[in-house]
């Protein structure tokens, strides 16, 4: 669902950018994710700022910022969050 991009080669996150052109309602799926053993820090109405092992930002328009520079970490978040999000 996502394809992964590293936001700059000295940054330490990476972003996972939908596919398709999903938007995401926030409000919603805030309670999902807290479901699923992400602790919620931050909601601004347009982001969500949350933590599962590594700092991660949520948009309204379905990116996801993974603050990490460990590439399998967020191939897992990827999974996860892709099973959450986008479940048919």
């Amino acid at each position: 669902v996502f394809e992964i991009q590293q936001a700059c080669q000295n940054c330490s996150s990476f972003i996972l950018m939908p596919k398709e052109n999903n938007s995401l309602t926030l409000e919603e799926i805030s309670d999902l994710l807290i479901d699923n053993a992400f602790q919620l820090k931050t909601f601004t109405g347009s982001m969500l700022s949350l933590h599962k092992k590594n700092k991660i930002n949520i948009y309204n328009s379905g990116r996801i910022v993974i603050m990490t520079k460990d590439l399998n970490e967020v191939k897992e978040l990827a999974r996860e969050l892709s099973d959450i999000l986008y479940k048919k």
